[in-house]
């Protein structure tokens, strides 16, 4: 695998555990769930865009977009505690 793939998913796991805990808030069991689920929204919607310029770009790249949205979930995973179905 490439090395700029992986650094891409890395710096990707980066930013969305950075964006999660954006604001100063703390992610836990006084967090407000309404909050927090925004909060991933708008995280996985940029991520979304992310992945779609990846694989969109003339060179195409399926699969750094495919570890773009696999870094992203995972990172997301435990922050989803809130909502099992989900998870």
């Amino acid at each position: 695998m490439n090395i700029k793939r992986i650094a891409a998913a890395f710096f990707a796991a980066v930013l969305l555990a950075t964006w999660a805990w954006a604001d100063g808030e703390e992610v836990g069991a006084g967090a407000d769930a309404k909050q927090l689920d925004e909060r991933i929204y708008k995280v996985l919607r940029d991520v979304i865009n992310t992945g779609a310029e990846r694989y969109n770009k003339p060179n195409n790249d399926p699969e750094g977009c495919y570890r773009i949205y696999q870094g992203s979930l995972l990172t997301l995973k435990p922050l989803m505690t809130h909502r099992p179905g989900l998870q």
